[in-house]
């Protein structure tokens, strides 16, 4: 399978949404912190409900003897100039003998292994482009009982880093021996089932050279990036106030939208909140 990665910088592709948003639960006091402190948390990939996110690993256990004795030859001629033919050849046949690559179950070992540390080292903000979501309502935001924070999605991704959209197949591609460290960071973070695609996902990360410390992993948000909130239809009064008057002594300026939502269409509509 070939995977398209665009060259194409988030900022300057037309196609990408202006506004990404964030279901929230305002009874969770974690949820919360997006608003009260201002944060979000980038989190392991450990901790999202699909089992096999950013779990695609390079397959390696489709060498051939050819591959791994090239992966030696050449590797040694791009490491030292100064070798003739001779040196570099023998340095690929001596490796090659006792390469590791033959054992699958060590292949299978060291990719857990690497698993592992990438799993700490890498930080993860799932983000959507659709709020009009029934599903994500229901499980991300306390059955329409939470909230929704809408993010000036160029301003976001400038502060962190950059992001991409997620892509969603009917079987997870597979990572080639050969392929770029671009194409593999791209194949495994940003590769889903089907199954997951009504989350209509875009991810902006982090990763660090040693594993992240939950204050690493705790990142403040510029006003700037504050754009919407959207209340859930079974949002209680008193909640809504406490947003309200939280956004205005933060300086957000934010424009608020009440869902609605038609439980006899699974319908969502947003309309507009007047602030006196």
């Amino acid at each position: 399978m070939t995977i398209k990665i665009s060259d194409i910088p988030f900022e300057e592709d037309k196609d990408q949404p202006k506004t990404l948003y964030k279901y929230r639960t305002w009874t969770d006091k974690w949820h919360k912190t997006i608003l009260t402190e201002q944060t979000i948390y980038l989190a392991r990939p450990t901790s999202f409900a699909d089992p096999k996110d950013c779990r695609i690993f390079k397959r390696d256990d489709l060498l051939s003897p050819k591959d791994i004795y090239d992966k030696y030859y050449y590797g040694a001629k791009a490491k030292n100039k100064s070798w003739d033919e001779l040196d570099c050849r023998k340095y690929a046949t001596e490796w090659f003998l006792k390469s590791a690559m033959h054992d699958k179950n060590y292949i299978r070992d060291h990719q857990e292994k690497y698993f592992k540390k990438f799993n700490e080292k890498l930080g993860i903000l799932c983000l959507t482009e659709n709020p009009l979501n029934h599903k994500m309502w229901l499980e991300y935001a306390d059955y329409h009982k939470g909230f929704c924070v809408g993010f000036n999605s160029l301003n976001l991704f400038k502060h962190l880093g950059g992001g991409m959209k997620v892509l969603y197949y009917d079987t997870l591609p597979d990572i080639q021996p050969f392929a770029s460290p671009e194409e593999q960071y791209i194949i495994q973070v940003f590769s889903k089932e089907k199954k997951w695609n009504f989350e209509q996902e875009y991810r902006t990360l982090m990763f660090w050279k040693n594993p992240a410390t939950e204050k690493e992993r705790t990142k403040i948000i510029p006003n700037d990036c504050y754009k919407e909130i959207i209340f859930g239809s079974e949002m209680d009064e008193g909640s809504k106030k406490e947003i309200i008057k939280l956004c205005a002594n933060k300086g957000l300026s934010v424009s608020f939208y009440q869902e609605k939502y038609n439980s006899a269409n699974n319908m969502i509509t947003f309309a507009i909140i007047p602030i006196p």
